[in-house]
């Protein structure tokens, strides 16, 4: 199902993947250059050694395990938790927030934003990241403009500028949400996928053979993001697929 050019017809359901659909999806896309064929074909392999499954870490209304298929409000406090912030600790700050809240979006609305930060406080810039979620979600929910309907039918290039408005949101957290939290295929680029991009193809990226990659420079960033988005046909599914074995490749150093 293409998100992008059938939002009037969203099914969470359909957008559910498990590890066979992961393998499958990488199988039937089809390579037209030599970036998309090389990044496919080690995706392909590092998704013989790792489950797509055991490595999705946001909760989202499509998330593979049931215990984590909540609502876009709660991807969007994981994505603010997670900044500068270790797995680990992630991971376990928003388990402890579902607990909370007892993975009811209203609850997660209506949370006081003393006890917000308290919650948050092994997460590092708890005052902050309290703030930008009650803000974050205040709007999503108070204001049409930033309603979860809205934004999926907006213009993938409208729906990320009105996402920037946010405060504590850059272009990374906002592909994050805009992939799994709206199910809008863009390319998230972190860290690892920008190292591992870079690596294979830093004239691609720099468009200039002396100059480093550095995920510092946002202009490298952005070059890496539209190298992969031009390189790959532009379903959620697959996106969300890839997006894990690039990442897991170069996390756990696979050779290539």
């Amino acid at each position: 199902m293409n998100i992008k050019k059938d939002r009037n017809n969203y099914n969470t359901e359909s957008l559910i993947i498990s590890d066979d659909e992961a393998r499958y999806i990488l199988s039937i896309e089809n390579p037209d250059n030599e970036i998309s064929q090389m990044l496919l074909e080690i995706a392909i392999n590092t998704s013989n050694n790792y489950s797509f499954v055991d490595h999705q870490t946001y909760p989202r209304p499509n998330h593979p395990r049931k215990e984590k298929r909540l609502s876009p409000e709660f991807t969007f406090a994981a994505i603010i938790t997670s900044l500068r912030c270790t797995l680990e600790t992630e991971q376990r700050v928003v388990n402890n927030l579902i607990n909370i809240t007892q993975s009811d979006s209203k609850k997660l609305n209506s949370i006081k934003i003393d006890y917000l930060e308290e919650i948050l406080k092994p997460a590092g810039m708890a005052r902050q990241k309290s703030i930008w979620i009650k803000e974050g979600l205040s709007k999503l929910q108070s204001n049409q403009e930033y309603y979860i309907d809205s934004l999926r039918q907006m213009s993938t290039e409208e729906a990320r500028r009105k996402l920037l408005t946010l405060k504590g949101v850059g272009p990374k957290a906002v592909d994050c949400f805009l992939l799994l939290g709206l199910d809008i295929p863009v390319f998230p680029v972190d860290i690892n996928v920008f190292k591992l991009v870079t690596k294979l193809f830093p004239e691609y990226v720099t468009k200039n053979p002396d100059v480093q990659p550095n995920f510092s420079n946002p202009n490298h960033v952005r070059s890496t993001k539209l190298l992969l988005e031009g390189s790959f046909t532009q379903e959620t599914k697959l996106y969300q697929t890839l997006h894990t074995y690039l990442l897991l490749t170069e996390k756990y150093k696979i050779v290539i």
